[in-house]
């Protein structure tokens, strides 16, 4: 039986590796920020129309995506100013 090569494994081993080197200092590693926007708001009528039985799913989804994309826009905006 013939060892096949894995790069997963060769890649988590490297990444052990260097989180062990970066750990007794002897690495400086790159980090990175992503600064997430907050998790948009539902509001009141948004919720009580999932309860309702004579709204179908495509309106509420319809519903929620509008308000998402409102909400990520004012997000936006303000991050420009």
């Amino acid at each position: 039986m013939t060892k096949t090569h894995n790069p997963f494994f060769e890649l988590l081993k490297t990444g052990l590796e260097e989180g062990i080197a970066h750990a007794r200092g002897e690495l400086t590693l790159k980090t990175f920020v992503h600064e997430q926007s907050a998790a948009p708001s539902v509001s009141v009528d948004s919720s009580k129309s999932l309860h309702k039985s004579d709204c179908s799913c495509g309106e509420i989804v319809d519903e929620i995506k509008a308000e998402t994309i409102a909400q990520h826009k004012r997000s936006q905006a303000e991050n420009q100013q």
